[in-house]
């Protein structure tokens, strides 16, 4: 399933956190990375991004750009998990994914464009992160600034693949500029923090997409 919302909020945040940007200048790599080895991820920051991106969440499920597609792709997921469909629910499929398409390719339309083959930083993260449709007002409600919102994301996913590869006992000593402190925040706080992801994918899971 595609996650439209997500990938605008997240992927300047991955981006940032792999350390891969042949853009980016050494000054702002260097401006990252000790932003990133000073940072620790908290409760009491958790409990706000959380509470952001459950804003966020109902936000998008009561708009109606959103609204109908969301519906839909629900719909649509029934239809694809189902066994020997008829040709009308075969039609219906080929309409829902239209449908899809076409909310999607409108709400990317109101999001920042993609800026990937430019310099991307914290910062530039923090500054999509807060264009996007409804993003601004559900961080005002959760007390919670864009820059701090895009710096916990963005040591969230550098811890996070540090945490998967040593749940899978892959790994043995941890990469350079990754916090221990935030890979075992990760691996403590697993199932909060994958609802924030669901919440930002458009709402519980319930987000338009294939």
């Amino acid at each position: 399933m595609r996650a439209l919302v997500i990938a605008v909020v997240c992927g300047a945040a991955l981006t940032v956190g792999s350390g891969v940007q042949a853009h980016q200048s050494a000054a702002a790599q260097n401006q990252d990375a000790a932003e990133l080895r000073a940072y620790h991820m908290t409760e009491a920051t958790l409990h706000k991004i959380s509470a952001a991106a459950h804003a966020f969440a109902q936000a998008m499920q009561n708009d109606p750009r959103y609204k109908s597609a969301m519906a839909a792709g629900r719909e649509l997921q029934a239809l694809q998990d189902k066994e020997n469909r008829t040709e009308a629910e075969d039609r219906r499929v080929d309409a829902l994914e239209k449908q899809i398409d076409d909310a999607e390719k409108e709400f990317e339309a109101l999001a920042p464009p993609d800026d990937s083959d430019n310099s991307q930083t914290i910062a530039d993260a923090a500054r999509k992160i807060a264009s996007m449709p409804h993003m601004a007002d559900a961080l005002k409600s959760a007390g919670l600034s864009a820059h701090e919102f895009a710096t916990f994301e963005t040591a969230m996913m550098q811890a996070g693949f540090a945490a998967g590869f040593k749940k899978a006992g892959m790994l043995k000593e941890l990469p350079p500029g990754v916090s221990p402190e935030n890979v075992q925040f990760v691996l403590d706080h697993e199932a909060e923090l994958q609802q924030i992801q669901k919440d930002l994918s458009g709402g519980s899971g319930s987000g338009p997409g294939r």
